[in-house]
């Protein structure tokens, strides 16, 4: 499949978040509104991303659209610096899309954009989170005091414990919630959030947590 543009990427993502919100498909016309397009425009958008192997239509109707492929369309949505940061991550050796495995717990609401990293190493280890475990992030741009996170700061990729201490943001390099236990780096303006991690799977027991 071939590389989107921003508005690709932005209209691709919008359409997968309609699809698990409704439950349907939008229309051309619904596309249209929300981006504030002409509908010659919005089928200009949706022939682009059938062309690249994004979106197929099932039987012709207006909300035949759909996804070729979930896990495909949402590895298009991720942000590209993202990828090209976890080549050097000490923590994230690879990010992909998610595919809608069914979670026996911590179910993702129908509006989550989700993607997934694969862990490297151990340094979640201390939280139960293991070499080569998948890690499902719901992608959001802010996350609380506490939350396991998808970050970048200058040029590392991270998956690491926010904490917040008093006016400062410490991202933990280790799993521990608490803010004085092990390493950490001080989040600076360069900080990026990509996402909050949801739940974890473990491919080669075919578990979740």
């Amino acid at each position: 499949m071939k590389g989107l543009t921003e508005r690709q990427r932005e209209t691709l993502a919008w359409i997968v978040t309609y699809i698990q919100v409704n439950w349907r498909p939008p229309t051309a016309e619904e596309i249209a509104v929300q981006f504030r397009i002409t509908r010659p425009s919005a089928f200009d958008m949706i022939r682009a991303l059938r062309k690249k192997g994004f979106l197929e239509r099932g039987d012709g109707t207006p909300r035949s659209l759909k996804p070729r492929n979930l896990a495909a369309a949402s590895a298009a949505c991720i942000d590209d610096r993202l990828k090209e940061l976890v080549a050097t991550s000490l923590s994230i050796s690879e990010v992909r899309g998610f595919g809608g495995l069914v979670f026996s717990k911590h179910r993702p609401d129908p509006g989550d954009l989700l993607f997934a990293v694969v862990v490297r190493g151990k340094v979640m280890s201390d939280i139960g989170i293991l070499d080569g475990d998948v890690v499902v992030v719901r992608r959001q741009e802010t996350v609380s005091s506490g939350d396991l996170a998808v970050v970048s700061q200058n040029t590392d990729a991270m998956l690491c414990r926010v904490v917040v201490v008093g006016d400062e943001v410490r991202l933990m390099l280790t799993g521990t919630a608490g803010a004085e236990d092990g390493a950490y780096v001080v989040a600076d303006a360069d900080l990026v959030v990509y996402g909050k991690a949801i739940t974890m799977y473990r491919e080669d027991l075919g578990r979740h947590g």
